[in-house]
């Protein structure tokens, strides 16, 4: 698998060492993790350890340890988003030491710190995206060429360090969707937009694992998968980051190139 990563550049003064942990490292005692990671931590892990939780990969990920952490601070703050920036450069670089093999269950886990007051779900997702934006035009490499800079075009995707990326919103205020629940704030879980296309793009097996993915949540969820979940080129990218509650009609994405 090709990541592409871009300079390395200075890192910020204030995050003088590693910022994406596996869970192994966590448990043999990394220093300087916020003190409300623990109870994060356990929460995503226990969500997504249950044998009815929909995704069979992100239970079989967290069971081989091939899930990278990392723990921001609140999106909305610059700490928060610089962090996840340092973070996601780091866990590309980790992915391109890895075989295409192992980097295929190696997937970017970011969770924020949780809200002291729960937000609705509107304003979660406007979190998510502002953030997104942020991450953008911070970018030091430029968007890749082949990739559309609309968020309305069939193949764009979001882009980081020259990576295509498939990003998944999860917070606490989704009430129907207990799938996009994973602790008490927000969850980021990114991955290359080629790894999530290898598992299940459009081929015969992907259709095939899509179809059973959506069945288990159907179980699973209060509510039926989203409508506008699709494969890359064939449903707006956008539309499945962060759905609604209520499987309701895809409203404009926000995010705007920098270029435009």
């Amino acid at each position: 698998m090709l990541v592409a990563v871009g300079p390395d550049g200075k890192r910020p003064g204030h995050f003088p060492g590693r910022l994406v942990f596996t869970k192994h490292d966590i448990e043999n005692g990394v220093q300087g993790l916020p003190p409300w990671s623990p109870r994060s931590l356990e929460q995503f892990v226990a969500t997504v350890r249950d044998l009815d939780f929909p995704c069979p990969f992100a239970r079989q990920a967290q069971a081989q340890d091939s899930l990278y952490y990392a723990f921001c601070d609140s999106a909305s703050t610059p700490a928060g988003r610089a962090h996840l920036l340092v973070a996601c450069r780091e866990y590309l670089i980790e992915l391109s030491s890895l075989t295409d093999t192992a980097a295929l269950m190696a997937v970017l886990v970011a969770i924020f710190r949780p809200q002291e007051r729960k937000l609705p779900l509107d304003a979660y997702r406007r979190e998510a995206w502002a953030l997104l934006q942020w991450l953008h035009l911070h970018d030091p490499v430029p968007w890749p060429a082949d990739v559309p800079t609309d968020p309305a075009a069939p193949t764009w995707t979001f882009c980081l360090y020259g990576t295509p990326l498939f990003v998944n919103v999860n917070t606490p205020a989704y009430r129907r969707r207990h799938s996009r629940n994973l602790g008490d704030g927000l969850v980021l879980v990114v991955q290359p937009r080629d790894a999530f296309d290898h598992i299940a793009g459009d081929t015969s097996r992907g259709r095939r694992l899509r179809q059973a993915i959506r069945a288990r949540i159907n179980a699973y969820d209060d509510i039926a998968a989203s409508p506008h979940l699709g494969t890359y080129g064939h449903a707006l990218e956008s539309a499945q980051y962060a759905p609604d509650d209520a499987n309701g009609p895809a409203p404009k994405c926000p995010f705007v190139h920098r270029g435009r």
